[in-house]
Order: C-alpha cells, then sequence, then structure tokens
C-alpha cells in the first residue's frame, strides 16, 4: 500500500513538471502597474503554465504576489501586502510552483549568470524525494551563503548559512509532505531547486 502511495506521488510529481515544462521567464513586465501589481507579457506558453503565486524579493524585502488576472498575453500578480521595493523594477521573482528564478533589471529581465549556471550545476540534493528527518545539500566547492525552504505559497519554513563549506544537512522533521523549493544564495549566485518531502 505504502509503495503505491509513493508511486502515485511520484507520478503526480512527473506530471506537473510536465505541465510547467513550457514555462519560461517572461522577457519583460508590461507598461502596466503599480506599486502593488507587476504586469508581465508573455510571449511563450500560456496563462496555467504560470505558478498563482510569486515570490518578490530584493535584499530584504520579500512579498508573495497571488495571479489575478490572465488573458493570453497579460499576466497580472497582485500583493495584498507591502509596496514593491523600488521605482525601477529590479528585483527578483521566483514562480513558486514552477521553480523558475527569474531577475529582473529595470523591467528587463536578466539573463542567467555564468556563476548561476555553473552553481547549478554543483548542486546535489540527496535524498530527493526525502523520507527521513533531514536532507543534504553537496555543493561541488566550499561556499558561504543562506539555504531557505519555502513552501508553495512563498512562506519560508527553514533558514539555514553555510560558511565555507560544500554540504549542508537541512532538518525537515517538523514539515509535512509536499513540495518545497530550496533557494540557496552566495555573494556571487543564486539557485532555486525543488525538494519533495514523503516521509
Amino acid at each position: 500500500m505504502k509503495k503505491n502511495y509513493y508511486f502515485c506521488v511520484l507520478l503526480v510529481f512527473l506530471f506537473t513538471n510536465f505541465i510547467y515544462a513550457q514555462a519560461t521567464c517572461p522577457e519583460s513586465f508590461g507598461n502596466q502597474g503599480s506599486q502593488t501589481v507587476i504586469h508581465f507579457k508573455i510571449q511563450a506558453g500560456t496563462c496555467n503554465d504560470y505558478s498563482q503565486t510569486i515570490l518578490v524579493t530584493l535584499d530584504s524585502y520579500n512579498q508573495v504576489f497571488t495571479k489575478t488576472s490572465c488573458n493570453g498575453t497579460n499576466l497580472k500578480y497582485t500583493s495584498t501586502g507591502s509596496n514593491l521595493p523600488n521605482s525601477t523594477l529590479t528585483f527578483n521573482v521566483r514562480f513558486v510552483s514552477n521553480g523558475l528564478d527569474c531577475q529582473y533589471v529595470n523591467g528587463v529581465l536578466a539573463t542567467l549568470s555564468d556563476r548561476d549556471a555553473e552553481l547549478n550545476q554543483q548542486i546535489n540534493i540527496y535524498p530527493n524525494p526525502v523520507s527521513s528527518s533531514d536532507f543534504t545539500v553537496k555543493i561541488g566547492k566550499n561556499i558561504t551563503g543562506s539555504l531557505n525552504l519555502y513552501n508553495l505559497s512563498g512562506k519560508l519554513v527553514s533558514r539555514n548559512t553555510i560558511n565555507n563549506l560544500n554540504s549542508k544537512d537541512i532538518n525537515v522533521s517538523n514539515l509535512t509532505n509536499g513540495v518545497y523549493m530550496l533557494n540557496i544564495v552566495t555573494d556571487e549566485a543564486s539557485v532555486t531547486r525543488k525538494v519533495i518531502i514523503m516521509k
């Protein structure tokens, strides 16, 4: 019975990944918006390819925005919390359920840096799915930075630091089963990986 449950969860995970496989970072912001609304222009994929929530971050600013409208080319997210961090539209956007990390500078999509790509290739998370009280993040070189785990609502559920090490064990004994996003940030790069907890 337990094996069937794990198999079903794995199928749902694979199907979800297939659904969101076509989603890409929108190329730029639209020309409409306000301090609590982000307006994207969709150039690839459909409305359903983009998650219901996004997490917008810049330094200490950390705010969840919810999809409020989409007509095929115009995609809008609205915050009921604090205003956008600045008027230049320079910050990071994480499409939560998609696992997409997008960086915008003055409203224009910034390409993935070489350092982000390099860090992404060096990360190994195991076991994943997580079936016990913790999992390990192994990196191909020593790093100093933060490893923060978010649930699909964009809420930070586990904050961790790493200081000149190449691995870190993260305890998830207090978390319920489900899909989470692990954001690994150093002074030079930022990477987000999907983590599944199935205890």
